[in-house]
């Protein structure tokens, strides 16, 4: 608060103190004090009021800027009527005071809304694992009954298992605290079985994967998240492979620190003008606008979005590299977890018991 704005909003009071002081100037005057005597008496008079004047000002802006301290240190700006500081003034006490009972009605709102919200997330993972059930089932029938017509329904089972488990991993995203663990993993094998998750899509595709990822190349990462967010990035190179066949390349980058990881695909690629909104909620694109390529799933504009934010949380990084008609690559930045985790014990991915061979796809 500077002292200009406190003089605007003192205008009225200003106003009167100098009108009052020429009319007692004026009186004294005419009383039959002399111009000294008259300027004395007024003089000691204004510097006593400026003296005050000045003194309010600078306890205003002490206390406004403690105020707006606080709230910039609040993490539910709402709360302030709590935690606002004391005050001799009563038209503070009675903002204060009116402040308090307007938030005790919104912290109620809130509470009622996180609660119907807390529990919609519980019911939506609740239902995504009861679904996961007979789809494992028809997964485990399929896979022991080889046919024409299993294989194509065994297509559209892992189809589903996608669809699912981006519900599920949208509902925790904003909790992955509850749901993680940073290991030391071996990216290789971390990459292997997220195609495994995938065969079914790359070979109903004709996609074919070109792995150059060193054996003994590892990151600090959780692996079910990755597996994820690697699947969501292989739907995308499927889903605009373009003509005929296709081609998925994963490899590392050379970077000074942590690793980069590559998914590369030659499809259709994205125009540069959308380049930079691929990972904005709900975005489509030109590519993904009223066509799902024949692969069953439209865009939705949420997988990349849920990639970003799962980055994010897991101190990565992703960014897009693309050509319109060439190509479009993914890059994973993994820190250097030497320095940011604990763990140095290396944990098998989940959900397959032995590493996949990509000959088998």
């Amino acid at each position: 608060m500077t002292l200009l704005a406190y003089c605007k909003d003192k205008l009225l009071l200003l106003l009167g103190t100098w009108t009052a002081t020429a009319a007692v100037f004026l009186y004294l005057l005419l009383c039959g004090l002399t111009m000294d005597q008259c300027g004395l008496l007024l003089t000691a008079w204004m510097v006593g009021f400026l003296a005050a004047f000045g003194s309010g000002w600078y306890r205003r802006k002490k206390y406004f800027a403690q105020l707006f301290q606080t709230l910039e240190q609040l993490e539910k700006p709402y709360l302030l009527g709590e935690l606002m500081p004391e005050s001799v003034s009563l038209e503070d006490r009675l903002y204060r005071e009116a402040l308090r009972q307007s938030n005790r009605s919104v912290l109620d709102t809130v509470h009622h809304l996180e609660t119907e919200h807390t529990e919609y997330k519980e019911f939506i993972e609740s239902w995504i694992h009861e679904a996961k059930v007979p789809l494992t089932t028809l997964q485990l029938l399929c896979d022991n009954h080889r046919t024409e017509e299993t294989r194509r329904i065994l297509e559209q089972v892992e189809q589903l298992n996608l669809v699912v488990e981006k519900a599920l991993y949208y509902a925790r995203s904003d909790a992955v605290y509850k749901d993680y663990l940073i290991r030391k993993l071996p990216l290789r094998e971390t990459v292997l079985h997220a195609v495994y998750h995938c065969q079914s899509m790359f070979r109903k595709n004709h996609m074919r994967i070109d792995l150059e990822i060193p054996e003994d190349t590892t990151v600090y990462s959780d692996g079910k998240w990755l597996e994820f967010m690697l699947g969501q990035v292989f739907v995308n190179a499927v889903k605009y492979r373009g003509e005929g066949a296709g081609l998925v390349r994963i490899y590392c980058l050379p970077v000074e620190t942590g690793v980069c990881l590559a998914v590369e695909d030659h499809g259709v690629g994205i125009p540069a003008e959308e380049l930079g909104r691929i990972f904005d909620k709900g975005f489509t694109g030109t590519n993904g606008r009223g066509t799902d390529n024949g692969d069953g799933i439209g865009a939705t504009g949420f997988g990349l979005y849920l990639c970003r934010k799962l980055c994010r949380k897991l101190s990565m990084t992703i960014r897009a590299e693309s050509v319109r008609g060439e190509y479009t690559r993914m890059l994973f930045s993994f820190p250097d977890g030497s320095s940011l985790f604990a763990r140095e014990a290396t944990t098998p991915c989940r959900n397959v018991t032995e590493t996949p061979n990509l000959s088998e796809l």
